[in-house]
């Protein structure tokens, strides 16, 4: 089993203007995300379970702060107790797809909702080693719409109220 992870999450969130390029984006998929929130106040706590070319890996995830900077602690725990919180029927789930782009010598993640109520939810982040990190915004990113600091846009958020009214 994984060990405990503590890090400082430092990122940006965009909402996609269109969608990259097929050959950029279908052929990256990375994993495919089932998370339970169970609570979404702050410290926010979930647990997730991802499936990755075939290995499932199970995790207890942490979260404390909102915004540009959290700190995030990842715990692992077994397919049992996923289970058992899944089968609760918990009305804050999300489902996505993952994809990884990597563009100069940052890497995108674009996350495709695939719950019912965030069908056609496009949002695309990128990890930072600092606040003030300088990046190059790709073309298909609605540079308008970044939603870092946009609470509607908090995946624990999306999970309780669906996708945000846009205005």
């Amino acid at each position: 089993m994984a060990k405990n992870r503590s890090t400082k999450e430092i990122e940006r969130k965009f909402l996609l203007k269109c969608l990259p390029p097929k050959g950029i984006l279908w052929s990256t998929l990375r994993a495919k995300y089932t998370t339970i929130y169970l609570s979404t106040s702050d410290p926010e706590l979930r647990v997730r379970r991802r499936v990755n070319l075939g290995s499932i890996s199970y995790s207890l995830t942490v979260k404390i702060g909102e915004s540009i900077e959290r700190q995030e602690f990842i715990h692992p725990i077994g397919s049992q107790l996923f289970s058992r919180i899944l089968a609760k029927r918990h009305p804050t789930v999300v489902e996505k797809d993952r994809y990884r782009i990597k563009i100069g010598n940052l890497v995108w993640e674009v996350d495709n909702f695939l719950s019912d109520r965030h069908q056609g939810l496009y949002i695309a982040e990128v990890e930072l080693e600092s606040r003030g990190q300088k990046i190059h915004i790709p073309d298909w990113l609605d540079v308008e719409k970044e939603v870092t600091n946009d609470p509607r846009y908090y995946n624990k958020n999306l999970a309780v109220h669906g996708i945000p009214d846009p205005r």
